[in-house]
């Protein structure tokens, strides 16, 4: 395996619990903004109903307090396995075919507007292998938390019961593991 000493069969068990599907976002930049905030893959409706896969277009800027430098960004991201066949593309197959999705929303807008792109696509880099973990029994988050042996620890959003699947919850549970590791060296 891939650690040594095997790590504790509730450790395991709580890593084969969560589901972390495929999933990948691809950032483009674009000439004009001919697209709202958001917009959603078979509705939100259809996204509540089916929460595990998920397929939306919008503007990443949206909200934010930037210095306005006329630059037009429109993310797509896929997550599920309905989009695992299109993570398997390399980059620049990946990008064509989510601008090509976005040209079907917005009458070949996206294609004309292109100026860049940037792929994230999170299932084939090889530390990540999937998007984020999806809603489990907190238990397995609470198990995947726990320090191993006192030495080993475990941090992300999957570790997270209140803020799983979000990037707060990765940022705090990043920083309870390292005041944890701290602790646990000066406790030496």
């Amino acid at each position: 395996g891939m650690f040594a000493p095997p790590l504790p069969q509730n450790k395991i068990q709580a890593i084969d619990a969560v589901d972390m599907p495929p999933g990948f976002r691809i950032l483009f930049e674009m000439k004009d903004k001919f697209y709202p905030d958001a917009t959603v893959d078979n509705g939100i409706c259809g996204q509540i109903m089916d929460g595990d896969e998920v397929c939306a277009i919008y503007d990443p800027l949206y909200g934010k307090n930037l210095p306005s430098d006329g630059q037009n960004v429109l993310a797509f991201v896929a997550i599920g396995n309905k989009y695992a066949d299109l993570g398997e593309l390399n980059d620049e197959e990946l990008a064509s075919a989510a601008l090509a999705k976005i040209d079907k929303y917005f009458d070949g807008k996206g294609t004309k507007n292109h100026i860049k792109h940037e792929v994230q696509n999170w299932t084939q880099e090889p530390f990540i292998l999937g998007s984020y973990s999806f809603p489990c029994d907190p238990k397995h988050n609470k198990a995947l938390g726990e320090t191993v042996g006192g030495k080993l620890l475990f941090a992300g959003e999957h570790t997270s019961i209140k803020y799983h699947s979000l990037v707060n919850g990765a940022a705090m549970e990043g920083r309870r593991a390292a005041v944890k590791a701290l602790a646990n060296h000066l406790k030496k």
